[in-house]
């Protein structure tokens, strides 16, 4: 998840950082996403593995952490 406000930033901030999963925005920013309230959102970067039902499963993984962590729990 990223908190910009515009659109082109957002894609190239994900160009950037060579994001290669799922990132979402909702383009409201801290001060007015309701997600920050609904997860509970205490500054960026934050990392966190939501399962499908929508429950938080692991939080504040941090680089390479974040892919060995999906490598143990994901199945193609």
């Amino acid at each position: 998840m990223m908190m910009d406000t515009e659109r082109e930033q957002w894609i190239r901030d994900m160009k950037r950082e060579e994001i290669g999963w799922l990132c979402l925005t909702d383009l409201k920013g801290m001060k007015k996403s309701p997600l920050v309230d609904a997860y509970n959102l205490r500054g960026l970067p934050d990392s966190f593995v939501v399962d499908p039902e929508g429950y938080i499963i692991r939080r504040d993984l941090r680089g390479g952490e974040i892919l060995d962590y999906l490598s143990e729990v994901v199945t193609e």
